[in-house]
């Protein structure tokens, strides 16, 4: 389900490069509101992108909560 809430906004933070940004969006909230942001309107490089920002337990979190297919793809990407 595309978030209507965070959907624009990461689409900014995505394109001007926002660190900091994107960093506290993954680690402030719930690992399964960032995948539900996430999972079904962005690539899975942009996926990648943003929870490259946060430390590797919260990547871990919010991967677990992506779709199936989504991860699988990830997945494929990360090759």
């Amino acid at each position: 389900m595309v978030h209507p809430l965070f959907s624009p906004e990461i689409t900014l933070m995505l394109a001007e490069g926002n660190a900091p940004g994107l960093k506290a969006f993954c680690e402030e909230l719930h690992p399964a509101t960032v995948a539900e942001a996430l999972d079904e309107e962005f690539t899975p490089e942009q996926i990648w992108e943003v929870i490259s920002h946060a430390n590797i337990r919260t990547q871990a979190s919010v991967f677990e909560y992506l779709t199936p297919a989504q991860q699988a793809l990830m997945a494929e990407k990360a090759r």
